[in-house]
């Protein structure tokens, strides 16, 4: 009896140990499975957003990345030696009135004077109906501004003199480190353009690309207009006739 009850101990001890082991085989084959199932599926999620991101033409990141330039890059432009100009950026601007006894004669001795100091002409109107009056614009280099404004006011007598210099030196700085920063983006712009597949992608590049063109445009040429205007300083003069006063007489 003791035998066999010690037989079947270790009998039912064999099948427990294979039972368990069976048990703890399904149990490791079942996570193994899980796990697969589960790197399956994140997989296959991950390659459906892939191909979603590529459905919708992928070229989300490149316009926004192209068109926002990082601080960096603005401020690597800004301190550019480039967008400093050689010299101060100053428009001036004169108006003198004069009196005269004959404005026709008054106006042909102005364009002589500013001529013969390298000065032109650059727009004149003059009326004789009624009370004669001329007014002349003249172009003339910053450095002989004051002495126009001298010679000139010696033509007649002084009625009204209004100077002014506005500095815009600040203003050409930051037009030039825009207009650096507006090419970067508009060469980057070109460049993902060029390598476009996707007809959504190409579209908005485009359209990016031709609103980048035209702001860069507009800031050369507001960046052309300042520069010529402190190039180049402007004087007005305005030629009015003298009117002779009441004859007056005294008795005694």
């Amino acid at each position: 009896m003791a035998v066999v009850g010690a037989a079947c101990s270790a009998a039912e001890d064999s099948v427990g140990d294979a039972d368990f082991s069976a048990t703890a085989q399904r149990s490791v084959e079942e996570a193994s499975d899980g796990a697969d199932t589960g790197a399956s599926a994140g997989t296959e999620t991950a390659m459906d957003g892939a191909e979603a991101l590529g459905s919708t033409g992928g070229g989300v990141e490149p316009v926004a990345t192209a068109e926002a330039l990082s601080q960096t890059e603005i401020d690597q432009a800004s301190d550019s030696p480039q967008s400093a100009p050689a010299i101060r950026a100053i428009i001036r601007r004169a108006t003198v009135h004069l009196q005269v006894e004959d404005v026709v004669a008054a106006s042909r001795e102005a364009v002589t004077l500013v001529e013969s100091r390298g000065g032109f002409v650059f727009g004149q109107e003059t009326s004789t109906d009624g009370e004669a009056r001329s007014s002349l614009t003249f172009k003339v280099i910053p450095d002989d501004f004051q002495s126009v404004i001298e010679d000139l006011t010696s033509l007649g007598f002084l009625r009204e003199q209004t100077i002014t210099a506005d500095d815009v030196t600040g203003r050409v700085v930051d037009l030039q480190s825009q207009i650096i920063t507006a090419e970067t983006s508009v060469e980057r712009l070109r460049a993902f353009l060029a390598d476009a597949t996707d007809l959504t992608m190409i579209t908005s590049l485009e359209s990016s690309l031709l609103e980048r063109e035209s702001q860069l445009e507009t800031l050369r040429g507001t960046l052309r207009t300042l520069q010529g205007q402190a190039a180049l300083s402007t004087v007005t003069v305005v030629f009015t006739e003298r009117v002779p006063g009441p004859g007056l007489a005294m008795d005694v």
